[in-house]
């Protein structure tokens, strides 16, 4: 039974002795510390996946659209918020983390992208709409001179001979 009992103990502490290294940010000597303990855990083909995700985590709590905010985090903040993402991942949790950042930054600039694609189609629309309307209003002739006014003043006249084809009608011509 005692036998049994240090057999399971020391096969615990194995077990836990094997563990991923996790990230540890309760302290700047401690981040620094663990980060490369991570770092060194994973196999030479993950530790550029593992540093781009430690960028991407750190930056990702920064939102550079949003600095007219009054209310905007420091620098410090922001370093504070970074940590709290990391402390307690593994080099795995990180890349997975930066890789699930990444894809739902793509996904809102996708929707970004079709939302500013659909805008500009419409105005499309609208202009070639407006064209089509204008081609049905044309100007037959036009005359200008100097015209005595009412009260003895030269004054300048535009006559305008206008056909309106659009189904609306027009109070205003504005030329330039």
């Amino acid at each position: 039974s005692l036998l049994r009992l240090s057999a399971v103990s020391l096969s615990a502490l194995v077990i836990a002795g094997c563990s991923d290294p996790k990230i540890d940010t309760s302290s700047m000597p401690a981040s620094v510390v663990s980060v490369e303990k991570v770092r060194e855990s994973l196999p030479s083909y993950k530790r550029d996946d593992f540093d781009r995700g430690l960028i991407i985590i750190a930056t990702a709590t920064f939102d550079g659209t949003n600095f007219l905010n009054p209310h905007r985090m420091n620098a410090a903040e922001i370093a504070e918020s970074a940590n709290a993402q990391m402390h307690g991942l593994t080099g795995d949790q990180v890349i997975r983390r930066a890789d699930e950042i990444l894809r739902k930054r793509r996904s809102r600039e996708r929707e970004q992208a079709i939302r500013t694609l659909n805008r500009l189609e419409e105005k499309q629309a609208n202009a070639e709409r407006d064209t089509q309307q204008l081609a049905r209003f044309s100007i037959d002739a036009a005359r200008f001179y100097i015209s005595t006014s009412p009260y003895g003043a030269p004054e300048p006249v535009i006559d305008l001979e206008v056909t309106n084809g659009t189904d609306q009608a027009v109070s205003e011509l504005l030329l330039k």
